[in-house]
């Protein structure tokens, strides 16, 4: 689980369970992630359906605004997080070898992911919050 707060006021968490409990043994499993970002004109919830690959299982998201009070507002689709939004990136890859170019997606871009992923480490193991930019500055 994950709290990221920022200095404008907005929140968001998730909880990332996806090796809950001990369903391999045959207890029954609550296995999924769910998220929640919060902002100071409303929020967002959801759920991330890949943890029942290869069953294909959409994403979920709700939201409800200051501008629809008193209202959850839930769009569904079909497409799934897993495979389906490794189309779009793959096939930038490949176009971007093939014409020798920088892909959209990149792996300098991947670095401010890299730092959260070593901030939240830092997190746990000394207990406190720490900064995407002490990160940054190793």
């Amino acid at each position: 689980m994950y709290i990221l707060e920022y200095d404008d006021g907005l929140r968001a968490s998730s909880w990332d369970d996806v090796w809950a409990g001990p369903s391999l043994e045959g207890a029954e499993s609550d296995i999924g992630i769910r998220w929640r970002v919060e902002g100071t004109e409303g929020m967002a919830r959801g759920t991330i359906g890949w943890p029942s690959y290869p069953a294909r299982t959409p994403s979920t998201l709700d939201f409800t605004t200051l501008q629809s009070p008193g209202q959850w507002r839930s769009p569904r689709w079909d497409e799934v997080w897993f495979p389906d939004a490794f189309v779009g990136p793959m096939a930038d890859l490949l176009c971007a070898l093939e014409e020798k170019r920088t892909p959209a997606i990149n792996g300098e871009d991947n670095l401010l992911t890299m730092a959260l992923v070593d901030a939240c480490y830092r997190s746990a193991k000394e207990h406190r919050a720490v900064e995407i930019e002490e990160m940054m500055s190793l």
